[in-house]
């Protein structure tokens, strides 16, 4: 009787065909080969030995009894690779109906995705482990086979590849076995999956195989990179000499594990190559339009698991078994580990699926036109059904990102545990306690720390997880910090260099280990900033960088995973060091990942490279407080959202010293915000008039603060000033212009009343410690005449009465003020009794000295060859001095601003021309100012060899096409002259009128 088989029962071609391409490879070689393979099965009565309709649980028994009566060698392997394709799509096809199974009972989701990974993975072990014992048979008899044993290396459910690791008695016998283990891998690439030999690779000498001679020689003196550490912790022998794999272990893999009372220095190393591996994972932020299982949690989820594995001592095999143990055995910990257990089915599952059913690629991107359809295939099978409010693969996708975070939260909270039992048995102990000792025998010479350190640590070359040493640095009392110090700078210079030079090598791999350290030092060592010790770590580090995609993704995820660090530690680059690493990061790496890192890191680092020491302060202090928002900084409507949600939240603090605090936070956001649409080529206008608005909201929240403190400091209900005191801007904030390096106040009070007097001055005096926090000089006008913060209406009306030869200047503070807190009742009050009686109704005394000192001024700096753009002939002062003998001429008391220009315009009809000219060449004048300000320095006197920077924001604001340094400062110098003359004109226009 002539056997067939009739795929159609199982609908096979049909199942199969709605599975991932890749299945087309194994299809192919069924057509091509299964009916001679039944033809040779039926021949030999062996039909039913065979499962051919359904996954065979003795796989490696029917490929023997192919190999048993086929003696042809080509023929054996095409009949070998048509039984195992056959297999792996009944196995495949198997899977999704388990699966299906599981799914339908009421068991835990999580707990189902488990026994699926783990049916399915032990399935495809037994299935790949059967072909590979079966070929070796073939390519390496028994008779003349060399010891070794075969390991996987790699995950049990992964189909795509099969990670191997290969270990041998020596070089003797490795030409065999690696020629063995050629054919292996070529028959293993063309009938099933593709053979990784990275272990083995790494660590021998040559060939496929590595001993174990070659992995004491590779390992005692240096713990390596976290892939070799990974890759022999979940090594599990599958062929060969088991008693070989024993040996392995007991003098390889024993001691990465915990052993009290030990020495547990590789358990150590094994720590902080796996710490440092979960750190960096966690530092970096996933793209948005790119799923990756694998590096969004698995990778991270896996090296903290392998981590407990080591430290508990688990002799497990997979990750979810360990997982399995951790759950019933450490119970302290039991939350964070169903947290992990949750992630870990989940995304293991999503990535097994997406390839089986879609393609065997990690990255899943969700902009690409099929994928919706791709991932409702997959969230279907692992469950999810359409819903009313969301289809399956919506409903993955959040999963997707609620368990991306729950994985991340578990993560972390595990490392702080590791990390506690890290900083227990370390090996630099014996540095480290030196600073719990009160008192070192004069016997003992105390170690050099820093030389110490650099000693002991060149055995974990390779590590990143420095955090446990560095926490001790970090301690409050500063003992073994200023001893690390002291050591290190008390070298001889050429000591030091080369010791700062070892440094920067032993960071190369973890430039977040070293701006820590260097971040450490100036935070609690404020004066080393400048000093020559952190000016030589900081050339070394910035001149060793090279600009790698491997650096600038590090450099990235750090500024992700540590702003506040980052920020402080770009706040201590010199302008050439930030110019360097511009050029560094500045690159192109068409990694979506770390594009937009990338961007915030360069705007960060031109930040601060094109800040003045004035601005800088801002930058800083705002990321130190709310580091989280660097992410913001290329979103100025979110940066300014968030702005706006700190002045609306002050009412939820309780204490009125969070509220001012908050208040201050405010301020330094929005001075930052807008300094940065500043020098990013914002409108000029549109900076203005925000500045205004939040400088503003300050001074008037702050006032009302400081007042009800005062009141409650007095034990007293807050004093009723009947609309008797205001607060006035003086000054650039008067005009409504932004970025002043002060603040000029003027306070008035129009009473006498001693108590009133007193509490006014008690509410200003507080203002004012505030505003100086802020980097903020404060001035006030009458202070100094009249001793008194407040000034009353009484104090202006005797002096006015009585004038002496500079009663104009405080004349025009007065005339050019705008009232921030006060009632219009006031202000009527205030016009009517100060300035029209003693400024518009004595104008020409006033108009007089002010054209007098316009012309001092003219004179006093005719020779200069500077540019001072406040006091120079036709800038900033004169303009707004003949801006006030114009006001007070027409009897107008609006402060200088555009409003100003479009009044005069009218009252002057005749000199229109003159007007908008002196209006542009004013407004020009000043956004020029704030620029150098922000971007060179707070001084008025304009540095040629620093205008350059300011070139391109005045061009992307005004429309402008300056090119050089050179051109600006003509064009400076002319608007200078230009406003001179028609400062000339226009005064013989008002003394004619």
């Amino acid at each position: 009787m002539i056997h067939t088989v009739d795929f159609s029962t199982i609908d096979l071609f049909g199942r199969v065909s709605a599975l991932g391409n890749h299945h087309n490879k194994h299809l192919l070689n069924i057509e091509k080969n299964f009916d001679a393979l039944v033809s040779l099965i039926d021949a030999k009565h062996l039909f039913d030995q065979f499962r051919l309709l359904r996954f065979s649980s003795q796989p490696a028994r029917e490929m023997r009894l192919i190999q048993n009566f086929i003696r042809d060698r080509e023929t054996l392997l095409e009949m070998l690779g048509c039984y195992y394709s056959l297999q792996f799509l009944l196995m495949n096809i198997k899977a999704l109906d388990v699966l299906q199974m599981y799914l339908s009972t009421p068991t835990d989701r999580y707990d189902n995705f488990q026994r699926f990974l783990m049916r399915t993975g032990s399935d495809f072990r037994l299935l790949s482990g059967a072909y590979m014992a079966v070929l070796l048979d073939i390519f390496l008899p028994e008779n003349s086979r060399p010891d070794f044993v075969v390991c996987c290396v790699g995950t049990r459910v992964d189909q795509d590849d099969i990670d191997l690791g290969v270990i041998d008695r020596g070089t003797e016998d490795r030409p065999i076995i690696t020629s063995a283990f050629g054919q292996l891998n070529r028959e293993m690439l063309k009938n099933a999956s593709a053979l990784h030999f990275h272990l083995s690779e790494h660590v021998g000498r040559s060939g496929y195989s590595a001993s174990i001679a070659e992995y004491h020689e590779l390992l005692d003196a240096e713990i390596q990179d976290f892939v070799i550490l990974s890759e022999m912790l979940n090594a599990v022998p599958i062929l060969g000499q088991q008693a070989l794999f024993e040996q392995f272990r007991a003098e390889i893999l024993d001691r990465y594990y915990y052993h009290p009372a030990n020495d547990n220095k590789y358990h150590e190393g094994c720590l902080r190559g796996l710490l440092g591996e979960i750190r960096d994972l966690i530092m970096k932020e996933a793209p948005e339009n790119i799923l990756n299982p694998k590096r969004d949690a698995l990778r991270m989820l896996k090296a903290t698991l392998f981590a407990m594995k080591t430290w508990k001592g688990i002799d497990r095999n997979t990750t979810l078994e360990v997982l399995d143990v951790l759950l019933k055995t450490d119970l302290s910990n039991r939350d964070d580990y169903l947290r992990i257990h949750r992630a870990l089915t989940f995304f293991e599952t999503v990535r097994f699926l997406y390839q089986l059913i879609v393609v065997q690629e990690e990255d899943i991107y969700l902009e690409d036109k099929n994928m919706s359809d791709h991932l409702q295939k997959v969230a279907l099978a692992m469950g999810y059904e359409d819903k009313s409010y969301a289809p399956a693969y919506t409903q993955l996708l959040i999963h997707y990102q609620d368990l991306q975070e729950t994985a991340r939260r578990g993560a972390e909270r595990l490392i702080g545990q590791i990390n506690k039992h890290l900083q227990s048995i370390t090996i630099f102990n014996s540095i480290t306690n030196i600073a719990d000792k009160s008192v070192v025998p004069e016997s003992e010479e105390r170690i050099n720390i820093a030389k110490e350190f650099i000693r002991k640590s060149s055995f974990f070359r390779g590590t990143r997880f420095w955090d446990d040493v560095f926490n001790r640095l970090d301690r409050d009392n500063e003992i073994l910090l200023n001893m690390f110090i002291s050591d290190f700078t008390n070298l001889p210079k050429d000591q030091m260099i080369s010791l700062i030079k070892t440094y920067v090598r032993w960071g190369r791999l973890s430039p977040y280990s070293l701006i820590s350290l260097i971040t450490i030092i100036v935070k609690h060592r404020t004066a080393l900033a400048e000093s020559k010790f952190i000016r030589c770590f900081l050339d070394e580090f910035i001149a060793d960088l090279q600009s790698t995609h491997e650096n600038i993704s590090r450099l990235c995820h750090i500024l992700n995973f540590a702003p506040r660090m980052m920020n402080n530690f770009l706040a201590l680059l010199s302008e050439k060091h930030l110019e360097h690493l511009i050029q560094i990061v500045d690159q192109p790496l068409w990694r979506p990942d770390i594009q937009m890192l990338q961007d915030n890191l360069l705007i960060l680092c031109r930040l601060y490279k094109d800040s003045s020491y004035y601005f800088q302060r801002f930058v800083q202090r705002v990321f130190n407080s709310y580091a989280a928002y660097i992410s913001t900084l290329k979103n100025e409507p979110k940066f300014a959202q968030i702005a706006d949600g700190l002045l609306r939240n002050l009412d939820n603090f309780d204490s009125i010293a969070e509220r001012i605090e908050k208040l201050g936070d405010y301020y330094d956001f929005e001075f930052l915000r807008l300094g940065i649409k500043m020098i990013s080529g914002g409108s000029f206008e549109a900076v203005n008039q925000q500045f205004t608005i939040f400088s503003d909201n300050f001074i008037q929240i702050l006032f009302d603060l400081c007042r009800e403190e005062i009141a409650k400091e007095m034990n007293d209900a807050v004093l009723e000033t009947r609309d008797l005191l205001a607060v006035f801007a003086a000054g650039g904030h008067a005009r409504s212009q932004s970025f002043d390096d002060d603040y000029d106040l003027i306070i008035l009070l129009n009473s006498d009343e001693d108590k009133m007097l007193r509490y006014a001055n008690r509410i200003i005096l507080k203002m004012n410690k505030h505003i100086i926090r802020r980097s903020i000089m404060t001035h006030y006008r009458f202070a100094d005449r009249f001793k008194n913060y407040v000034t009353t209406f009484s104090n202006l009306k005797e002096f006015f009465s009585k004038p002496d030869e500079s009663a104009f200047i405080d004349m025009s503070q007065l005339l050019g003020a705008r009232m921030i807190v006060g009632s219009a009742h006031f202000k009527n009050a205030f016009e009517k009794e100060i300035v029209i009686p003693f400024i518009f109704n004595q104008k020409a005394d006033f108009i007089n000295s002010l054209k007098n000192e316009i012309y001092s001024r003219q004179n006093y700096h005719l020779t200069s060859t500077e540019i001072d753009i406040k006091e120079c002939p036709g800038g900033l002062r004169d303009l707004e001095n003949f801006l006030f003998i114009l006001k007070a001429h027409f009897s107008i008391v609006r402060p200088i601003s555009e409003k100003l220009f479009k009044q005069l315009l009218q009252l002057l009809p005749y000199h229109q021309a003159q007007i908008e000219t002196l209006s542009n060449n004013y407004f020009l004048l000043k956004h020029i100012r704030d620029l150098y300000h922000l971007m060179v320095s707070d001084n008025d006197e304009l540095q040629t060899d620093h205008l350059m920077v300011i070139i391109s924001p005045l061009n992307k604001s005004r429309g402008l096409n300056l090119q050089t340094a050179a051109q600006l400062r003509k064009m400076i110098e002319s608007l200078l002259r230009e406003n001179v003359a028609l400062i000339a004109q226009l005064f013989g226009a008002v003394e004619s009128d």
